[in-house]
């Protein structure tokens, strides 16, 4: 229920939570694992308040206040703590990769390589030979944007922070305020 002291966000009908980094920035294994499973998942959002699942496929522009960059839908669990913690009927996660032309690299994969055991595995390799050798001190900036929408009115907030690490502090103490 909405009242005096109830955020925004809990009282929206919709909200759309992007992040944009550089997949290729250096991380460990889990991180790679992570993305890795990422891709080959159906992504949920939700619509009039039902659970939709759908392939990774390219999702709005979003505009991240130093650039507009293209999105695709993937599977982020965003989208379903977002959907628990407000109650709002539709809500949407995307991710807006840098460089964006990988935006459209990923949805030309088909579904069905994306789910394949063997493209995985391989896909592992790649990113942890990526992400752990060539590009291990290499820090990527991170960037949210969110969108709520109640009705007629829209409340934007974008985040951003110079790593991944800085993004979750301040995104904690966004949350505690």
């Amino acid at each position: 229920r909405c009242g005096p002291t109830t955020s925004e966000a809990a009282c929206a009908d919709s909200i759309q939570w992007a992040t944009s980094t550089n997949p290729y920035s250096g991380a460990g294994q889990a991180t790679v694992d992570l993305m890795v499973s990422s891709l080959g998942m159906r992504a949920t959002r939700y619509e009039s308040g039902q659970r939709v699942n759908v392939d990774l496929r390219p999702g709005p522009r979003v505009d991240f206040g130093v650039a507009t960059r293209p999105t695709v839908e993937l599977a982020l669990p965003e989208a379903y703590m977002i959907h628990q913690s407000t109650k709002a009927p539709n809500v949407e996660a995307v991710f807006a990769p840098k460089p964006t032309i990988l935006a459209t690299l990923f949805t030309m994969l088909p579904a069905f390589l994306l789910r394949a055991a063997w493209f995985a595995a391989m896909m592992r390799l790649y990113f942890a030979l990526v992400r752990r050798v060539v590009l291990s001190k290499f820090i990527s900036s991170v960037e949210m944007s969110v969108v709520a929408r109640k009705g007629g009115r829209e409340v934007r907030r974008r985040l951003q922070a110079p790593d991944g690490m800085s993004a979750g502090a301040w995104a904690i103490a966004a949350t505690v305020q």
